[in-house]
């Protein structure tokens, strides 16, 4: 009787890990970013700071540019190297060109274009 008590005290107590953990990676993955309207209106240009966790701990970042409105295009890279671009700052890293033909990602490293 005594060690079916230990053995479902440990049960319980690696399910509870477990359970937590699990609830922790969830949301997985998630991001933040920046959107901008081109000067016309027809398109909208976003850069996404994404993160991704898995169960065991190990995790990865990368970028997500995206333009949608037409022709939506969606570009994945790597995370980039240098001091990047935060979501929450009042820098913005999206420059369209005056007749919407091109948005410009402009990163300290880095410069990414993408037409819509």
């Amino acid at each position: 009787m005594r060690r079916l008590i230990i053995v479902c005290l440990l049960l319980c107590c690696v399910g509870f890990v477990v359970l937590r953990r699990w609830i922790q990676i969830y949301p997985y993955p998630m991001g933040d970013g920046q959107s901008s309207k081109s000067p016309d209106g027809r398109y909208e240009a976003s850069v996404f700071l994404m993160q991704d966790e898995k169960f065991f701990g190990s995790g990865r970042s990368w970028y997500e540019f995206r333009i949608s409105g037409g022709k939506a295009q969606r570009l994945t890279t790597e995370h980039i190297p240098g001091p990047g671009f935060n979501p929450r700052s009042t820098n913005t890293v999206i420059i369209w060109s005056e007749d919407s033909s091109v948005a410009r990602f402009v990163f300290p490293e880095v410069e990414i274009r993408l037409k819509p």
